[in-house]
């Protein structure tokens, strides 16, 4: 992934776990983890928590389920949001009890991580990067782009990163022959 400058694409726990190992690695925080991973709570640094909203005791209606928007920061500026055709925000379907702890934001920020898409509320993020002059292809995100998809209508960060696989050095001219199509409806409805 990361070091080797390998394309790596994380989906909700992806997003997750790729979390998880920039702050072990790069934050030098050896015990970051999930809360998820840590029942007896053995870990001082959880970088990702609970849901605070929802109740652990309670069984049924304890996820964020279901489509939600998504939206850029920086459109220009974002792979994702390139990906995406240069849209400004997304819907995109959700399905997770567990989220990024943004008590942390900061230190990712001056790391170089880029929270990138984030819900209505800036509350929860949504799409993390790297940028491409660090890495050619680093994307995750936490919601499930992969129930979106269609028969000849891929996923846009599914797409960018099997091109991204086939070819590191193309990801400029995907990104920006994405952005020459533009946004499509299928991922950026009209508000109802």
């Amino acid at each position: 992934g990361r070091e080797g400058r390998k394309p790596y694409f994380g989906v909700c726990l992806g997003m997750q776990v790729a979390i998880i190992q920039l702050a072990r690695e790069v934050l030098g925080l050896p015990d970051a983890t999930s809360e998820e991973f840590d029942k007896h709570g053995a870990s001082k640094n959880h970088v990702i928590m609970y849901m605070p909203e929802i109740s652990k005791e309670t069984m049924g209606a304890n996820m964020r389920l279901g489509a939600r928007w998504v939206e850029f920061n920086e459109p220009a500026k974002s792979l994702g949001a390139g990906l995406y055709g240069g849209a400004d925000r997304i819907m995109e379907r959700h399905r997770h009890r567990y989220e990024f702890n943004v008590a942390y934001k900061q230190k990712f920020e001056a790391m170089g991580l880029v929270f990138s898409g984030q819900d209505e509320r800036k509350e929860r993020m949504d799409v993390i990067e790297l940028k491409t002059s660090d890495h050619p292809f680093y994307l995750a995100v936490q919601f499930h782009p992969e129930y979106k998809s269609r028969p000849g209508m891929p996923s846009p960060p599914f797409l960018g990163f099997v091109s991204a696989a086939g070819n590191p050095e193309g990801v400029a001219e995907t990104v920006a022959s994405c952005r020459r199509k533009g946004p499509s409806t299928h991922w950026t409805p009209l508000d109802l």
